[in-house]
């Protein structure tokens, strides 16, 4: 471990860093040191850095302690105003104190030369204020006559216009302003404004269009419903028994199969062909006689209660 000078506080302390050389005495003048006072002292290896950092905060190791605790105290109080000096304002200008320049003095040591020129003061740059420099928009007023109401506001607020107005021509309140045309502006087409520029926009109602003079169309007539005809039945054939002709006038064909009850001179409406046969109505021919749709044309020969 490294040794340190020690000398005892009733001699003059030394130069900072200064170390007896070798065959140093101390003059005779100077008083003994006190009783097992040590000049030198084995001090444990420490880092550059502490070492460093404890010789500016404490000072030479024979520094007395009183001394000591002053200096750290001083040494403390400027290394927390230089860390909080960025949060402050800015500092004021330092002043020169007119102190001489240090030169070379005796000491009991020998001479001392400083080990730092002199510092010379010298006044902060004065800041220059900065030039702020404001862009004004300027907006040319376009022709808005004839304009759908909100298609117009739409146009000034893409323009940059922020204070737009509706007024009615008829003093009415201004709702629906796509259901009203601009008929006027408060400042003509080609007026210079400004975003803050109120711009008034008088609207009124679109006029009414005038009613149709076209002839209506002409009406169209449905065509006659279309009548569907029983097609004829063919004729029999030659080997089919044929009833002798009825003088009975023939009746018209009936439009479908279920047909009213039976009108005055046709033969009464039995349940089945064997009661009209055992009544003595028999030989209905399809088409011809209209007892045939009364019943079933089981074998479909066009003939209905034959006579077996």
């Amino acid at each position: 471990m490294p040794a340190r000078y020690n000398p005892p506080p009733t001699w003059p302390a030394p130069p900072a860093g200064w170390s007896p050389p070798p065959g140093w005495r101390p003059p005779a003048s100077w008083p003994p040191p006190p009783p097992g006072w040590q000049l030198w002292i084995e001090e444990p290896a420490q880092p550059r850095w502490a070492r460093a950092v404890a010789r500016v905060y404490l000072g030479p190791a024979h520094t007395a302690p009183k001394r000591k605790v002053i200096r750290a105290g001083l040494l403390g109080v400027l290394t927390l105003a230089v860390l909080t000096a960025p949060f402050r304002g800015p500092a004021p200008a330092p002043v020169a104190t007119g102190l001489p320049a240090m030169t070379a003095m005796p000491t009991p040591y020998g001479t001392i030369s400083p080990a730092q020129p002199p510092v010379v003061a010298t006044a902060p740059a004065q800041p220059v204020p900065a030039t702020v420099t404001a862009t004004v928009t300027v907006i040319i007023m376009p022709n808005l006559t004839g304009r759908n109401g909100a298609e117009a506001r739409t146009l000034l607020q893409n323009l940059g216009v922020r204070a737009i107005t509706l007024e009615a021509t008829n003093g009415k309140s201004v709702i629906a302003a796509s259901q009203w045309t601009v008929a006027g502006q408060s400042h003509p087409a080609g007026t210079r404004l400004l975003a803050d520029t109120t711009v008034t926009l008088r609207v009124q109602r679109p006029p009414a269009p005038p009613p149709s003079t076209a002839p209506p169309p002409p009406a169209v007539t449905p065509p006659p419903p279309a009548r569907h005809t029983r097609p004829a039945d063919p004729p029999p054939p030659p080997t089919q028994r044929t009833r002798p002709a009825d003088p009975r006038p023939a009746d018209p064909p009936l439009a479908q199969q279920t047909t009213p009850p039976p009108p005055a001179g046709d033969d009464p409406h039995f349940a089945t062909c064997k009661e009209a046969n055992a009544h003595g109505y028999s030989d209905y021919q399809r088409g011809v006689d209209a007892e045939y749709d009364w019943y079933e044309d089981r074998d479909g020969d066009g003939w209905v209660c034959e006579r077996r």
